[in-house]
């Protein structure tokens, strides 16, 4: 094992974001600024070989004209990578003028001989917006994921992934979450990683 550490960091000031404007009837993303930000964030680093925990806050301001005013964030990480296994998760809540944001995820890869490593992860994300007069509570997007890849070289993995999500990212631009239902979304992915 080892002794306990903290690791701190801090910025501030003001950076490019991609927010969504409703136009019609689907959301369009839109180029805005962040600005006044200030934020930080802490790591906690165990005795426990591998394991960490984390906490982070942040607030800005946006200028969209539909959600523009203050955000704020806050955000939890849990992570744990032993030889071979890798445990992650976290949590953030986001608050804005009109609504606020909840996502959380887990993961877990596992590696059973050195070459593959099994991978599951289920991703949460709802949305409350309250909009004139009325709250409407979002189911914005379920995913859940199960892969494999495989080490054939160290500069050469093989990865397939399946994948089922449930929510309204899928779509670009995304549907209005206020008049129509969550799309069902499945698909895989496999994919080749090389380096020469």
């Amino acid at each position: 094992g080892g002794s306990w550490a903290v690791d701190v960091s801090a910025c501030g000031g003001e950076r490019p974001i991609t927010d969504r404007l409703k136009q019609d009837s689907v959301y369009v993303a839109h180029p805005t600024r962040a600005s006044k930000a200030a934020g930080g964030q802490t790591w906690l680093n165990t005795p426990v070989e591998g394991l960490r925990v984390g906490f982070g806050a942040s607030r800005y301001t946006t200028t969209v004209a539909t959600i523009g005013g203050d955000w704020k964030e806050w955000h939890g990480s849990f992570d744990l990578s032993l030889d071979r296994v890798t445990a992650q998760s976290e949590i953030r809540h986001l608050t804005f003028p009109n609504g606020s944001y909840l996502a959380r995820y887990v993961y877990l890869g596992i590696r059973p001989v050195r070459q593959l490593t099994l991978q599951g992860m289920a991703d949460f994300a709802d949305v409350n917006l309250a909009l004139g007069g009325m709250t409407f509570p979002i189911q914005w997007n379920d995913e859940y994921t199960l892969g494999a890849s495989y080490a054939f070289a160290p500069n050469l993995v093989v990865k397939l992934e399946g994948h089922r999500a449930l929510g309204y990212q899928a779509d670009l631009p995304a549907l209005d979450p206020t008049a129509n239902p969550p799309a069902l979304v499945k698909y895989a992915l496999l994919s080749v990683s090389t380096s020469f």
